[in-house]
C-alpha cells in the first residue's frame, strides 16, 4: 500500500538520509564501515522498488546533500554516482511494464534491467576516465602512479618488486573492478530491498525470475565491439589509453554474462539434487575465494546458456512463422 499524506515526503527523505549515514561510515571511525558503505544503497533502492521513480529521486537527493555537508561536495556526489545513480536506474527500469493482447501485466525482466546497468556502468567510466587529470602515461600511468602510493603508505611491510608487481596487476584491471564492484552493490542491495519489500508486501512489482535470467541480444555487442576494439589498437603508442580502456570495457562486458552463468550454476545445484544446500554452500563458497579470477569461466557458460537461449527461440520463431 501506497504511503499517503505526510508519509510520501517524509519516508523518501528518511530513507535518503539514513543510506547517508551508512555511506558516511566509510570516512568516520564505525565499526563494520565497508559492509555499511556496501549496503548505503539499500534505503535508496528500497524507495525505488517501494514507492517510485520520483520518491526515488527525492530521496537520492537528500542523501546527497546530506553527505556533502558532512564530508565535502565531493563526497556528496560520489555518493549520488555510486549510490543514487544505480536506485535510480532500478526505479526506473525496473518498474517498467507493458500490458499484452490478453491484458497481462508484464514487467521489465531482470536481465534487461541488469543490461542498462552494465550500460550505465561503462558511461560512468567513461566520464571518470574524462575527469582524470593529464598524465604522462595516459589512464594506466595515473593508476599505477595512484596505487604506488598507496602501498607506499604500507611502508617496508611490501617487498618493493612485489610492489611494482602488484601495482602493475592491479592497473591493468581495476577500472573494470570498481565497475564490477559497482554493478555487484546494485544488484546485491536491488535484490534485497525486493526480498524486504515483498516479505512486508510493500513490493510495486513481484519478485524477478532470477534463475530464469534471460539477457537481452543486443547486450553481446557491448564486449565483442569492446575486444575488437582493443585488439586492433593493441600495440599502437598513439592509441595505448584507448585500448587500454576498450580491454577494461570487454571486461565489464562480460559481467551479466558471469550472473548469467551463476544462475545457470545455481538452478543447476539446486533443482532435483538431495544435497542441494551443501552444493550451492560450496559453489558460493568458491566463487568468494576466487572472487575475479571466477569471472571468466563463469562468463563462457552464461555465454553458451546466452547462445542456447537465443538459438531456440530463432527456431521456435521460424517453426511458429
Amino acid at each position: 500500500m501506497a504511503p499517503k499524506g505526510s508519509a510520501r515526503i517524509g519516508l523518501p527523505l528518511a530513507l535518503g538520509l539514513v543510506a547517508a549515514l551508512m555511506y558516511l561510515s566509510l570516512v568516520q571511525s564505525v565499526p563494520h564501515a565497508a559492509l555499511l558503505g556496501f549496503m548505503a544503497p539499500l534505503p535508496l533502492m528500497i524507495a525505488a522498488l517501494g514507492l517510485g521513480l520520483v520518491s526515488t529521486v527525492a530521496a537520492c537527493a537528500v542523501g546527497a546533500v546530506a553527505a556533502g555537508a558532512v564530508a565535502g561536495a565531493a563526497f556528496g556526489a560520489s555518493f549520488l554516482g555510486i549510490a543514487g545513480i544505480p536506485a535510480i536506474l532500478i526505479a526506473y527500469r525496473a518498474l517498467t511494464r507493458t500490458v499484452g493482447p490478453d491484458e497481462k501485466v508484464r514487467w521489465s525482466p531482470a536481465g534487461n534491467v541488469l543490461a542498462w546497468l552494465t550500460v550505465a556502468s561503462m558511461v560512468l567510466l567513461l566520464v571518470w576516465v574524462g575527469a582524470l587529470p593529464p598524465h604522462d602515461g595516459g589512464v594506466r600511468g595515473w593508476l599505477e602512479a595512484f596505487l604506488s602510493q598507496a602501498l607506499d603508505m604500507l611502508g617496508d611491510q611490501v617487498d618493493p618488486k612485489e610492489r611494482r608487481e602488484i601495482t602493475r596487476m592491479l592497473s591493468a584491471v581495476l577500472p573494470a573492478m570498481i565497475a564490477g564492484v559497482w554493478m555487484l552493490m546494485a544488484m546485491v542491495n536491488a535484490m534485497a530491498a525486493q526480498a524486504i519489500l515483498t516479505r512486508l508486501g510493500q513490493g510495486l512489482r513481484p519478485d524477478p525470475d532470477y534463475l530464469g535470467l534471460v539477457l537481452p541480444r543486443w547486450l553481446a555487442a557491448l564486449p565483442l565491439a569492446a575486444a575488437l576494439t582493443w585488439m586492433v589498437l593493441t600495440g599502437l603508442a598513439t592509441q595505448e589509453t584507448v585500448a587500454y580502456i576498450a580491454a577494461n570495457m570487454a571486461a565489464i562486458g562480460l559481467a551479466p554474462f558471469a550472473a548469467l552463468g551463476v544462475a545457470t550454476v545455481h538452478g543447476r545445484l539446486a533443482v532435483g539434487r538431495q544435497n542441494a544446500m551443501l552444493g550451492l554452500l560450496a559453489f558460493y563458497g568458491t566463487l568468494m575465494v576466487f572472487s575475479i579470477w571466477a569471472l571468466a569461466p563463469l562468463s563462457l557458460v552464461g555465454l553458451v546458456r546466452f547462445t542456447r537461449v537465443w538459438i531456440d527461440r530463432r527456431r521456435a520463431d521460424t517453426t511458429e512463422g
